[in-house]
Protein backbone atom coordinates (compact mmCIF):
# COMPACT_ATOMS: atom_id res chain seq x y z
CA UNK A 1 0.00 0.00 0.00
CA UNK A 2 2.35 2.59 0.70
CA UNK A 3 5.77 2.10 -1.78
CA UNK A 4 5.64 4.29 -4.49
CA UNK A 5 6.89 5.05 -7.86
CA UNK A 6 10.30 6.07 -8.69
CA UNK A 7 11.27 9.26 -7.65
CA UNK A 8 12.76 11.91 -9.62
CA UNK A 9 15.42 14.87 -8.91
CA UNK A 10 12.09 17.73 -8.57
CA UNK A 11 10.26 15.18 -7.09
CA UNK A 12 12.91 14.35 -4.17
CA UNK A 13 13.41 18.21 -3.78
CA UNK A 14 9.37 18.96 -3.56
CA UNK A 15 9.19 16.50 -0.95
CA UNK A 16 11.50 17.54 1.07
CA UNK A 17 10.00 20.87 0.89
CA UNK A 18 6.69 19.34 1.54
CA UNK A 19 8.19 17.71 4.40
CA UNK A 20 9.73 21.17 6.06
CA UNK A 21 6.67 23.09 5.58
CA UNK A 22 4.88 20.43 7.28
CA UNK A 23 7.14 20.49 10.19
CA UNK A 24 7.56 24.64 10.25
CA UNK A 25 3.03 24.00 10.47
CA UNK A 26 3.03 21.98 12.93
CA UNK A 27 4.25 22.91 16.15
CA UNK A 28 3.15 21.29 19.34
CA UNK A 29 1.47 21.93 22.58
CA UNK A 30 1.36 19.34 25.04
CA UNK A 31 -1.86 19.32 26.61
CA UNK A 32 -4.58 18.13 24.18
CA UNK A 33 -7.44 15.63 23.65
CA UNK A 34 -7.18 13.46 20.36
CA UNK A 35 -9.82 11.56 18.94
CA UNK A 36 -12.19 9.37 20.53
CA UNK A 37 -11.01 10.64 23.64
CA UNK A 38 -7.30 9.51 23.54
CA UNK A 39 -5.15 12.16 24.45
CA UNK A 40 -2.11 13.38 22.52
CA UNK A 41 -0.54 15.01 25.58
CA UNK A 42 3.14 14.89 25.66
CA UNK A 43 3.84 13.08 22.28
CA UNK A 44 2.93 16.04 20.03
CA UNK A 45 5.42 17.12 18.51
CA UNK A 46 8.06 16.73 15.45
CA UNK A 47 10.11 13.08 15.49
CA UNK A 48 13.19 12.33 13.21
CA UNK A 49 13.21 8.70 12.37
CA UNK A 50 16.88 6.54 13.68
CA UNK A 51 15.97 3.51 13.15
CA UNK A 52 14.11 0.55 10.40
CA UNK A 53 13.96 -3.15 10.96
CA UNK A 54 15.42 -2.68 14.53
CA UNK A 55 18.79 -1.47 12.73
CA UNK A 56 20.18 2.39 12.76
CA UNK A 57 19.65 4.54 9.29
CA UNK A 58 20.47 3.87 6.83
CA UNK A 59 19.42 0.32 7.19
CA UNK A 60 18.69 -2.25 4.90
CA UNK A 61 15.43 -4.36 5.26
CA UNK A 62 14.63 -6.95 3.66
CA UNK A 63 11.14 -8.79 3.12
CA UNK A 64 10.18 -12.10 0.90
CA UNK A 65 7.03 -9.62 -0.77
CA UNK A 66 9.21 -6.49 -2.20
CA UNK A 67 12.91 -7.36 -1.47
CA UNK A 68 15.98 -5.48 0.01
CA UNK A 69 15.33 -1.78 0.71
CA UNK A 70 17.46 0.63 2.11
CA UNK A 71 15.51 3.07 4.40
CA UNK A 72 17.41 5.79 4.61
CA UNK A 73 15.70 9.16 6.89
CA UNK A 74 12.57 10.79 7.48
CA UNK A 75 10.22 12.27 9.90
CA UNK A 76 6.87 12.37 12.06
CA UNK A 77 5.01 14.88 13.39
CA UNK A 78 2.20 14.30 15.47
CA UNK A 79 -0.37 17.10 15.91
CA UNK A 80 -1.92 18.42 19.23
CA UNK A 81 -5.38 18.57 17.48
CA UNK A 82 -5.00 13.78 16.99
CA UNK A 83 -3.43 14.27 13.30
CA UNK A 84 0.02 12.72 12.10
CA UNK A 85 2.15 13.10 8.89
CA UNK A 86 4.85 10.59 8.20
CA UNK A 87 7.78 10.41 5.65
CA UNK A 88 10.35 8.53 5.26
CA UNK A 89 13.15 8.13 2.45
CA UNK A 90 14.10 4.99 0.91
CA UNK A 91 16.31 3.67 -2.11
CA UNK A 92 15.82 -0.40 -3.96
CA UNK A 93 17.55 -1.53 -6.83
CA UNK A 94 15.42 1.29 -8.94
CA UNK A 95 17.16 3.84 -6.97
CA UNK A 96 15.64 6.54 -4.67
CA UNK A 97 12.20 6.73 -3.66
CA UNK A 98 9.93 7.91 -0.43
CA UNK A 99 6.98 6.76 1.28
CA UNK A 100 4.52 9.03 2.73
CA UNK A 101 1.49 8.41 4.99
CA UNK A 102 -1.21 10.92 7.20
CA UNK A 103 -4.26 10.86 9.42
CA UNK A 104 -5.59 10.58 13.14
CA UNK A 105 -3.95 9.14 16.03
CA UNK A 106 -4.91 9.00 19.66
CA UNK A 107 -2.52 7.27 22.61
CA UNK A 108 -3.39 5.37 25.02
CA UNK A 109 -1.48 4.84 28.15
CA UNK A 110 2.30 4.48 26.24
CA UNK A 111 0.39 2.80 22.84
CA UNK A 112 -0.36 4.99 20.03
CA UNK A 113 -3.22 4.03 17.64
CA UNK A 114 -3.03 5.48 13.91
CA UNK A 115 -5.61 5.69 12.00
CA UNK A 116 -4.32 6.42 7.83
CA UNK A 117 -6.46 8.78 5.82
CA UNK A 118 -3.74 8.23 2.91
CA UNK A 119 -4.47 4.02 2.77
CA UNK A 120 -7.21 3.28 4.98
CA UNK A 121 -5.37 1.18 6.79
CA UNK A 122 -4.99 0.87 10.99
CA UNK A 123 -1.22 0.39 12.87
CA UNK A 124 0.05 0.79 16.32
CA UNK A 125 3.27 1.99 17.96
CA UNK A 126 4.80 2.63 21.61
CA UNK A 127 6.25 5.26 23.22
CA UNK A 128 8.83 4.45 25.74
CA UNK A 129 11.92 6.94 26.86
CA UNK A 130 11.67 9.67 24.20
CA UNK A 131 11.22 6.65 21.36
CA UNK A 132 8.07 6.20 19.47
CA UNK A 133 8.63 2.66 17.43
CA UNK A 134 5.59 1.73 15.60
CA UNK A 135 5.30 -1.14 12.70
CA UNK A 136 3.63 0.03 9.41
CA UNK A 137 2.76 -1.63 5.80
CA UNK A 138 5.47 -0.41 3.81
CA UNK A 139 4.84 -3.87 1.23
CA UNK A 140 1.77 -3.55 0.03
CA UNK A 141 0.76 -6.95 0.56
CA UNK A 142 -2.34 -6.43 2.36
CA UNK A 143 -0.85 -8.86 5.67
CA UNK A 144 -0.81 -6.00 7.89
CA UNK A 145 2.38 -3.83 8.93
CA UNK A 146 5.70 -5.10 8.02
CA UNK A 147 8.31 -2.13 8.89
CA UNK A 148 9.55 -1.63 12.88
CA UNK A 149 10.20 2.39 12.29
CA UNK A 150 11.91 3.95 15.08
CA UNK A 151 11.50 7.98 15.75
CA UNK A 152 13.28 10.14 18.49
CA UNK A 153 12.08 13.83 19.31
Amino acid sequence: MHRSGLLGGSRLMAAWVSLGCLVAACGGGKDSTGPDGGGTGALAGEYLLIGAGGNTVPAVVNSPICGANEIDNGGLTLGTDGSYEMQFNWQDENGPNYSADHGRYRVQGNRVKFSSEAWGDEFEGQATGGLLELTWDFCNDNEGPDLRLTFTN
